[in-house]
């Protein structure tokens, strides 16, 4: 697993912690726009950044992609767990110039198993990003002290969003991650 998504993973984990224990279970309708097919009812899709919800195959998310004219490239990461019917695979798929709240930035997509399990923007404008973030959806980001990088969101069910205002290489980022499949994850590749 490279760098960046351990970071992810380790940043994610305790954020997931402090919010698993005060969020109870998210309540969503499941209807065509999630793009999802074959989900459980316990799986499920949360929104996660614009058009995306966890759960969509890789092949759901290049439709979406098609359809807006948006390039990508996908990355087959070779970090195949497990055996059997307990090997686990991951998959990038990368959106350079991506637009969103009228902000422009890189875009990452996280697949686990061919199903979306979180995303990473960076904005070109990371601050001015997360105040438009917080109007739109009615977040509250953590305000701890400045030499505290990431920023956890209170959010509802099992969608949990955060800011890393200071990875330790890269631009800052926003991210949204379904802590079900987090859990799946972390449990994988562990």
């Amino acid at each position: 697993m490279n760098r960046g998504w351990r970071l992810f993973a380790l940043a994610l984990g305790s954020v997931v912690a402090v919010l698993a224990l005060a969020i109870g279970p998210q309540r969503l309708t499941r209807d065509a726009t999630y793009g999802v097919t074959n989900v459980s009812a316990s799986e499920k899709p949360v929104r996660l950044i614009d058009g995306f919800y966890s759960y969509q195959t890789v092949k759901q998310v290049q439709e979406n992609l098609r359809k807006r004219a948006i390039a990508w490239r996908i990355e087959d990461d070779t970090h195949a767990r497990g055996s059997g019917s307990n090997k686990h695979r991951t998959y990038d798929l990368h959106i350079a110039r991506f637009r969103d709240l009228d902000h422009d930035g890189d875009l990452t997509l996280r697949f686990l198993d061919d199903r979306l399990l979180g995303a990473m923007f960076s904005p070109g404008d990371f601050a001015g990003y997360v105040k438009q973030l917080e109007m739109k959806e009615g977040l509250v980001f953590d305000r701890p002290s400045p030499t505290v990088g990431v920023l956890g969101a209170r959010t509802d069910g099992a969608r949990s969003v955060w800011a890393n205002r200071m990875p330790p290489r890269g631009a800052p980022f926003i991210g949204w991650v379904d802590t079900r499949m987090q859990r799946e994850w972390n449990s994988a590749f562990d």
